[in-house]
């Protein structure tokens, strides 16, 4: 991920425009290279939607291009664009008339796009986001800790935070740091949380299983003493 970024850099900093696909499955980290290359490389970014640049005339693009002078522009999953439409917006990044420094469009497969904008001109590169493996992951979530404050992560909570990273987007990597911050290391998602109950549920690190453990803990007490044995109420 560095790598790519000091890439990029070696262009902007020799004011060579770039726009850049990177291709990958979910979870592969192009939202969040796009993110770290606005953090280093840029100091006005535009986020565009896809519904927003479907819509985008010559003269409307040029105004927002001229009115925030952007020196990166990011579009995520450019795929689910509507093709035919996509088509007809080609000339938005023609070199010959888009100077923005630095464009990274995201996409889940490129082979999607429109042969006319996948070469050079209108996106220069394509590039290949492969799966990270485990010790990816672990710097990815070192990355992240340090971005969001949380300090030192305890060895009890790497495993989970990997599978995390493994299975979900980094969003969802994000937002869990977000509640360790505020929250403590001791949190632990409750219950009726809909998004991130059933996926801690799922890895083994909600209330709801500890308590199932506690469970069938005392449950297998009772059963070395004996009903007889137990005392009233319990």
């Amino acid at each position: 991920m560095l790598d790519e970024i000091k890439n990029l850099q070696n262009f902007v900093d020799k004011g060579v425009r770039r726009v850049v696909v990177l291709q990958g499955v979910p979870g592969t980290g192009k939202s969040t290279l796009c993110a770290h290359a606005s953090e280093i490389l840029s100091d006005r970014t535009i986020v565009l939607s896809n519904t927003i640049l479907m819509h985008l005339s010559r003269n409307d693009w040029s105004e927002v291009i001229k009115l925030l002078s952007p020196t990166m522009v990011i579009i995520d999953d450019i795929d689910r664009s509507n093709m035919r439409s996509l088509e007809t917006s080609l000339y938005l990044f023609e070199d010959t008339y888009y100077d923005v420094p630095l464009t990274l469009l995201t996409t889940n497969d490129q082979q999607k796009l429109p042969d006319a904008f996948r070469r050079p001109g209108r996106i220069d590169q394509i590039i290949e986001m492969p799966e990270p493996t485990k010790s990816i992951r672990k710097k990815i979530i070192k990355q992240m800790a340090e971005r969001e404050g949380v300090g030192k992560i305890p060895s009890d909570k790497i495993d989970m935070l990997d599978s995390i990273v493994e299975k979900y987007p980094v969003a969802y990597l994000v937002e869990l740091l977000r509640r360790y911050r505020s929250l403590g290391w001791d949190y632990q998602v409750p219950d009726n949380d809909i998004v991130f109950a059933p996926i801690m549920e799922e890895l083994g690190d909600s209330p709801t299983r500890t308590h199932e453990v506690l469970d069938r803990g005392r449950s297998s007490v009772f059963e070395e003493i004996g009903p007889e044995d137990q005392l009233d109420g319990a």
